[in-house]
């Protein structure tokens, strides 16, 4: 009974899914969770909501990378991996204690502050210090490339099949979707929180009370998914199949 139930679950993930192994599915849920969860949640820039996403992003990298088999990836994809980890390891190194003598060659402007942060104390200069002159602040950029770099290896694992590629574009439009109507919603009801629970400390407008309050976030993701159903009705085989996409886009 067990087993044909088990027989059971899996086949139903692998047609609503596509996916062929349960642990791709599981990434995928992983991976729509923080795409949906992120803006959602008054987005990256709020640090609790920075970690949960980070965690549940890399969890859905190594669900979907692992059992890996070799595959070949376009130079392009490459690059951009190659690029992101780069930047990330600069970021990083920003918090590397190093002494004051290599810190003045490398950044004298850090230096000196560093060298003078202490006078007020009475404390004397310090003689290790990092290049960044605001370490809480750059670590918190570490974790966003690290957030970064791992939705982008868990989309590139998933849109190896095209089904995996659809669906992870149906994500982004769900998410685009989802923000746009509660960005209208929010001011339309005159919330002045964010779903009754948060309010921007930053003196949004009026009209930008919602998910992201800064509008060019909220653009941002708006134009993805406008792009995203775009390409839908562009790309579909009739004009019936077309009505749909073409009024999300409209809406959007």
């Amino acid at each position: 009974m067990y087993a044909s139930t088990a027989a059971s679950v899996r086949r139903v993930t692998d047609l609503t899914l596509g996916f062929g192994s349960r642990h791709k599915a599981v990434s995928f849920v992983l991976l729509s969770f923080a795409l949906l969860f992120a803006p959602l949640a008054i987005g990256a820039q709020h640090t609790p909501v920075l970690f949960v996403t980070t965690m549940v992003a890399c969890a859905s990298a190594a669900i979907s990378w692992w059992p890996a088999r070799p595959r070949v990836f376009r130079h392009s994809a490459a690059i951009l991996l190659i690029l992101g980890l780069a930047l990330t390891a600069y970021t990083a190194l920003q918090l590397v204690p190093m002494p004051m003598g290599l810190l003045s060659k490398l950044s004298p402007h850090s230096a000196d502050i560093w060298t003078r942060a202490a006078l007020p104390l009475g404390q004397p200069p310090p003689k290790f210090a990092p290049l960044s002159i605001d370490p809480p602040s750059t670590a918190i950029q570490v974790i966003r490339g690290v957030l970064y770099v791992a939705v982008f290896l868990a989309s590139l694992r998933l849109a190896l099949r095209r089904d995996g590629a659809t669906w992870l574009l149906g994500a982004l439009l769900l998410v685009g979707i989802v923000l746009a109507t509660a960005s209208v919603l929010h001011p339309a009801v005159g919330a002045s929180t964010v779903f009754g629970y948060y309010k921007p400390l930053s003196g949004t407008d009026a009209r930008h009370v919602g998910p992201l309050p800064n509008p060019n976030h909220l653009a941002a993701y708006v134009n993805v998914a406008f792009a995203i159903v775009l390409s839908f009705a562009l790309s579909a085989d009739s004009l019936r199949a077309r009505v749909v996409p073409v009024t999300l886009a409209l809406l959007l």
